[in-house]
């Protein structure tokens, strides 16, 4: 699956924060790639108040959290935090 990457003006990070943001994009392309059956997925990176934010889209089937199970991948992804190393 083509995945299209935009981070125009993105200085970087802590180790910490590119990490995080690193698996975090590698989660949702996983998830993309098994799940969402779609032609393409586009990762944009934007630098929002100090803040390193990302955005990865896919045009393929929608995830329905009411019918989703929970998990690790996603949800971990949600609360803004990295998994802990230590569990």
């Amino acid at each position: 699956m083509p995945v299209t990457v935009s981070a125009d003006g993105i200085a970087r990070f802590g180790a910490d924060v590119e990490s995080a943001v690193y698996f975090s994009c590698l989660e949702a392309l996983q998830n993309a790639a098994k799940y969402a059956r779609g032609a393409r997925v586009r990762v944009r990176l934007t630098n929002g108040s100090g803040d390193l934010r990302f955005e990865v889209t896919d045009d393929g089937r929608r995830l329905r959290p009411a019918t989703t199970s929970y998990g690790t991948g996603l949800q971990g992804s949600r609360t803004g935090s990295p998994p802990s190393a230590a569990s």
